[in-house]
């Protein structure tokens, strides 16, 4: 069985505040990801992915509401990575006119590419029938 991980790489980083190098911290409530058993979590790893993007994502609460839809602060289980994810209101799940403009939002959204435009990561529909799609989770200040 290989060492790898089992020394820190990350120079001033080995033994930080009494962790175990080869455990690697993850997003808080997620727990640890790996203990370098590439056997064992290789298999974890494939299962996670091979799920539907819809079942891996985690959601951690609503950051708000528009006219279209409510934004919530989700995880994606297999990237371990926090996203925004923007769902269509349930009143407007019914309207093709709403079901277009949404998927027109996403759609041309992500095809742009500007520091000042968040990025799309992914457009789906979640297990209750609702469309949705991911994009970078951006904080901010109001002014």
């Amino acid at each position: 069985m290989s060492d790898l991980g089992t020394k820190s790489t990350v120079p001033g980083k080995a033994g930080a505040k009494g962790r175990d190098p080869a455990q690697l911290s993850t997003l808080v409530d997620l727990g640890p990801v790996a203990q370098v058993t590439p056997e064992v979590d290789v298999a974890q790893l494939l299962r996670e992915i091979r799920r539907p993007i819809a079942e891996r994502l985690q959601n951690q609460g609503s950051i708000g509401a528009g006219g279209m839809g409510a934004v919530e602060v989700a995880i994606d289980a297999a990237l371990r990575r926090r996203m925004a994810k923007k769902v269509i209101h349930p009143r407007l799940s019914e309207s093709a006119r709403a079901l277009f403009l949404f998927v027109r939002e996403a759609r041309i959204t992500s095809q742009l590419d500007h520091p000042n435009i968040v990025p799309i990561h992914h457009l789906g529909e979640d297990q209750e029938g609702k469309l949705y799609f991911t994009m970078k989770l951006v904080s901010w200040r109001p002014s």
